[in-house]
């Protein structure tokens, strides 16, 4: 029987695996778990994102949020579905490059406060 850590993604038949409710770094892409990705994006495959370095924080939003465009200097990105159950990839390879951001593949921390149809990552 094999131990695998809640904190590490599952791997199986060599394709990286996150929960729904997951949030994770994976080949320079934020993925993002079906379950978070419909409570912040819906069914929108653009988003808005901000980087803040002093944090470490990156925001996300719908591309539809103009409260989020007029509070944050955002760029928009593709959202890309990953697999049936509807994960969302997101390159975020210049951020990780810019900033000089560990890029292990890894779970990250976050946040998607209630209503606020927003996501707060920790990388």
């Amino acid at each position: 029987m094999m131990f695998i850590p809640r904190n590490t993604p599952q791997r199986g038949n060599d394709r990286w695996q996150i929960g729904e409710d997951e949030v994770g770094l994976h080949e320079g892409h934020l993925v993002i778990g079906a379950r978070v990705a419909r409570k912040v994006f819906g069914n929108a495959l653009t988003a808005l994102l901000a980087y803040y370095p002093q944090r470490h924080t990156l925001l996300l939003a719908r591309v539809s949020d103009e409260a989020f465009k007029s509070m944050h200097k955002a760029e928009q990105g593709l959202l890309k579905v990953r697999n049936a159950r509807g994960d969302l990839a997101l390159s975020i390879q210049a951020i990780l490059v810019d900033h000089q951001i560990d890029e292990t593949d890894r779970l990250l921390p976050f946040e998607a406060p209630e209503g606020s149809r927003m996501l707060l990552v920790h990388l």
